[in-house]
């Protein structure tokens, strides 16, 4: 199953095949982790967590996030974040599960 993230790679390589987490490593996967936890953290004004571990440009980029998924976000739904999806194919049963890391009614955001 190709993911949606994965198709702007495959759009410059037909041959692009994403390294699984194992071969990524652990730091790729612990900025990632923290860059969500910011993102999550930012979006529902969580004063709890300390953002002292992100660098300026992370903090801009997260903050670029934040910002689209506010200015995009209908106030007509509330927003959801880091909810478990499953897709579906035509006969019910499970094609992929993950979750999405920020929801507004039928818009759904990605961090990436």
């Amino acid at each position: 199953m190709i993911r949606a993230s994965s198709l702007p790679a495959l759009a410059l390589s037909p041959c692009f095949a994403p390294a699984s987490s194992e071969e990524r490593g652990t730091l790729d996967t612990e900025a990632g982790t923290l860059r969500h936890d910011w993102f999550r953290t930012l979006l529902a004004r969580d004063a709890d967590v300390s953002l002292d571990t992100i660098d300026d440009e992370e903090l801009a980029a997260v903050n670029w996030a934040v910002d689209y998924v506010r200015a995009t976000c209908s106030s007509e739904y509330p927003m959801e974040l880091e909810r478990a999806m499953t897709l579906a194919d035509d006969k019910f049963e499970t094609v992929m599960t993950g979750h999405f890391d920020a929801a507004c009614g039928p818009d759904l955001y990605d961090l990436k």
